[in-house]
């Protein structure tokens, strides 16, 4: 459901990340070793989502990035370092 707050565990929100085409966009950060790896995939996808906001990169779609963003909100307290990062989009 669009708006909606979803529950994830690490795994979840990892297995959702990777199908998402912001993800794949990304520089994937969780490809590198790493202590936090969703730390890597979630912060990849925000540096993603901000570039489209700034209108630095195109080619993501207005959908795209709004549900990336849901998807940030909702598994952010699942980071380690970004937790407390406020969002600049």
């Amino acid at each position: 459901m669009k708006g909606s707050i979803m529950e994830y565990t690490i795994d979840t929100a990892t297995i959702a990340a990777h199908e998402m085409y912001v993800y794949e966009t990304s520089e994937k950060a969780d490809e590198k070793e790493m202590d936090y790896p969703f730390d890597g995939i979630w912060f990849s996808m925000y540096d993603v989502c901000k570039l489209y906001h700034d209108g630095i990169i195109e080619d993501v779609e207005k959908e795209e990035f709004e549900e990336a963003k849901q998807f940030l909100k909702d598994t952010q307290s699942l980071t380690h370092d970004y937790q407390e990062k406020v969002f600049e989009f």
